[in-house]
């Protein structure tokens, strides 16, 4: 068989191996001179160029390469064809073979290369850009053209930190179309988390197996991900130094599904929901603890690499990509970058008993993906892997994996740490994403809170909410974060504050009484006579 520019063999040292040509093979390639589009006329893939732009030094790209990468990061987002996904996911990987004080078996490890965090970065920003300004900019078919326009619109949304243009676009968003993009970003953030994989898997292309589960009564929506992986481990230790001698990889399957729902879904409360996706994958109720996260691991990841921080946009990009940022359509960098660099999260104690947390979902317009992990993260054994890499410590790691050496996950999240302290079976991650309607719904609540008077019959008197409720003194909340962290503390009483704003009435109860607004400067207005106010009142 005849090559063309095509053709390409995977090299058992890393990257690939393809043919140069002086130009004969001109007319026998569909992909010659065409590079960075990794987008065919007829809307496949060329997988060849989508390895070319993951294997290139971010830093040193062309700014048409560059602009390939970003495409690639909004065609991710977009992408409803999950096979198509799959391929370029393992395109993000450069697998060698480690046999060095290895006994028996090979072990295969696959290395994620660094522009997948910049690609992921750049589908995390796209879809949020479709959330804040409730639109969608690509509908199938996906052409080239659309991804180059959008590309533009994007660039200048990162840059400028603000929403800009948006009555110009075509196509309002469906709320399916939306909660589709951030399960995509989610499914990408879940294989960055994964980070390095070490199996006996050589073969790429059949390194995850992804499956979309839909239900288009209930508008349910899923991904099932399963992917093996495995961790360092001493099979020979020296007696007399106390150290291994010879290691090897014990793998196990991961399996990991991740669930949408959105403020407009239709059930009635998010544990409703939770219960419809945890039923769905055979999964069992947990009284365990579930992780609150602020966006994705993608955002915290991109000034944390070298070649990544150094790419056009890396700052601008990482700030884009936190959740709960926008003040007045305008990214607050300077809040943002310290929530970024503490990596800001929360526990909830219990899944189903604090699930009702989540009920801001509704309230606040989210996007909430939850992740469900039915087998345990692995940890990294940093003595093991220490003592290992002592083998070839004056080695880059590059070169020690062409060697026949395997290199520990730089790329190792804390996360995955902390995720094995909850020292559960299953392990819950809650991922929420502002929408357009969020800055406003708090700005009601906050509004709310500062100026509705609650009457007591027994003191005669009007109270506060806060008052009114055993809460603490009221502080305007400037952020999505903030509202979770006021949600979830406790009253004098014992209860959540989300409990006890539930329903609002008289001294603590469910009782009518009268209620007014206050505007602080000498006017008031009475909101009912006698009545209570519920929960989703102090949104609007």
């Amino acid at each position: 068989y005849a090559l063309d520019t095509n053709s390409y063999l995977p090299c058992k040292h890393g990257g690939i191996i393809s043919p140069v040509t002086s130009g004969q093979e001109y007319t026998l390639s569909k992909s010659y001179n065409k590079y960075p589009k990794f987008l065919n006329d007829n809307g496949t893939v060329d997988e060849l160029i989508v390895k070319k732009l993951l294997l290139r030094n971010v830093s040193v790209m062309k700014e048409n390469e560059i602009d390939a990468l970003i495409k690639l990061g909004i065609y991710l987002c977009v992408c409803e064809d999950v096979n198509i996904i799959k391929k370029i996911i393992c395109c993000a990987y450069v697998s060698t073979t480690a046999d060095k004080q290895i006994p028996n078996v090979p072990i295969c490890q696959h290395t994620l290369l660094d522009n997948f965090i910049y690609v992921s970065g750049y589908a995390n920003s796209y879809a949020r850009f479709c959330g804040l300004s409730n639109k969608v900019f690509i509908i199938k078919p996906i052409t080239w053209s659309k991804l180059t326009e959008i590309c533009n619109k994007l660039k200048r949304f990162i840059k400028d930190n603000a929403m800009f243009g948006i009555e110009d676009m075509v196509s309002n968003a469906t709320d399916e179309r939306i909660q589709r993009n951030f399960l995509n970003v989610k499914l990408l953030d879940e294989v960055i988390l994964a980070g390095n994989l070490y199996n006996y898997q050589f073969n790429e292309e059949l390194l995850f197996n992804i499956e979309l589960n839909k239900d288009e009564a209930k508008h349910f929506m899923g991904y099932t991900l399963k992917y093996d992986d495995g961790e360092l481990v001493d099979l020979g230790v020296n007696p007399y130094v106390g150290v291994a001698t010879e290691w090897g990889i014990e793998v196990k399957l991961q399996e990991v599904y991740i669930f949408v729902t959105s403020g407009n879904g239709v059930f009635k409360s998010s544990k409703d929901f939770a219960s419809e996706a945890l039923d769905s994958v055979g999964a069992k109720n947990s009284d365990g603890a579930a992780l609150v996260a602020w966006g994705t691991a993608i955002a915290a990841l991109i000034l944390t690499i070298p070649s990544i921080a150094a790419a056009p946009l890396a700052t601008p990009l990482s700030i884009a990509c936190t959740v709960g940022g926008l003040a007045s359509g305008i990214l607050d960098s300077a809040r943002i970058n310290n929530e970024l660099l503490n990596n800001k999260m929360i526990y909830l104690e219990s899944l189903y008993k604090n699930l009702n947390v989540l009920k801001l979902g509704k309230e606040l317009a989210l996007y909430t993906v939850i992740t469900l992990r039915k087998s345990k993260l692995l940890k990294i054994d940093q003595k093991l892997w220490s003592d290992y890499e002592s083998l070839h410590s004056n080695t880059s790691r590059a070169k020690a994996r062409k060697s026949g050496y395997l290199t520990k996950d730089t790329n190792m999240r804390a996360d995955k740490l902390l995720l094995e302290r909850l020292g559960m079976n299953y392990s819950y991650t809650i991922n929420p994403f502002d929408s357009h309607n969020t800055e406003k719904a708090i700005k009601n609540f906050n509004n709310n809170m500062k100026h509705i008077r609650v009457w007591n019959e027994q003191e005669k008197k009007y109270k506060t909410i806060s008052e009114s409720e055993g809460l603490e003194e009221f502080k305007e909340i400037k952020s999505l974060q903030e509202m979770f962290e006021y949600m979830k503390k406790v009253s004098d009483k014992g209860a959540l504050y989300i409990d006890e704003l539930d329903i609002i009435g008289h001294d603590r109860t469910a009782q009518f009484t009268k209620f007014i607004y206050d505007y602080g400067n000498g006017e008031e207005k009475v909101i009912t006579d006698y009545g209570k106010i519920d929960f989703g009142d102090l949104f609007e």
